[in-house]
């Protein structure tokens, strides 16, 4: 609704009330990106915009194997074609990309905590320049495509584990991050 709500808040070095923008209802977690191929989880997803009028939707698993958008091995041969028809629905029906690049794995667990299934889903990288590069081309890809003023209002994430080796190590030099400028 756009109003400022106050909340009262322990005492944290501030003893007067903090003003709190309610932002819980602008992104809504949907799950990866190739699940948006599927007609059903389309159907629910427009289901969820029209009653929680949600802003972003955020997926994950952009090199998912099921995506076939890289092997992984070579630079400069990718596919687009899946990622597109995600992004396409998306801005077709009035809601904007949250791209999580993170390493998710396709799982279900029980009440219990329990995993059911389990499946690493995530393209593994023969060397962090590949992904990089990937990374890269995959930015580069969205902004001649949707135009750099669309892509501007996007989210984009990238966490500590967005590339891993092919061994599925988690390759890091330092505690730092580097943003390309693609």
């Amino acid at each position: 609704d756009g109003k400022v709500h106050r909340l009262v808040t322990a005492d944290l070095g501030n003893s007067s009330p903090v003003p709190l923008r309610k932002i819980w209802n602008k992104v809504i977690n949907i799950g990866e990106v190739h699940d948006l191929t599927k007609a059903n989880i389309q159907k629910h997803c427009l289901y969820l915009r029209d009653h929680l009028h949600f802003q972003y939707v955020r997926i994950w698993n952009v090199f998912s194997k099921r995506l076939t958008l890289t092997d992984g091995k070579t630079a400069g041969r990718y596919n687009f074609s899946v990622l597109d028809q995600v992004l396409e629905f998306l801005l077709e029906n009035r809601m904007k990309p949250f791209l999580d690049f993170g390493r998710r794995p396709s799982m279900a667990m029980d009440a219990d905590g329990k995993i059911v299934y389990y499946e690493d889903i995530y393209t593994n990288f023969e060397s962090r320049e590949l992904w990089e590069e990937a990374f890269r081309e995959v930015l580069r890809h969205v902004r001649r495509k949707f135009g750099k003023a669309e892509v501007s209002t996007w989210i984009f994430e990238l966490s500590r584990d967005s590339y891993h080796g092919a061994g599925g190590e988690r390759c890091y030099e330092d505690e730092n991050f580097d943003f390309w400028d693609a």
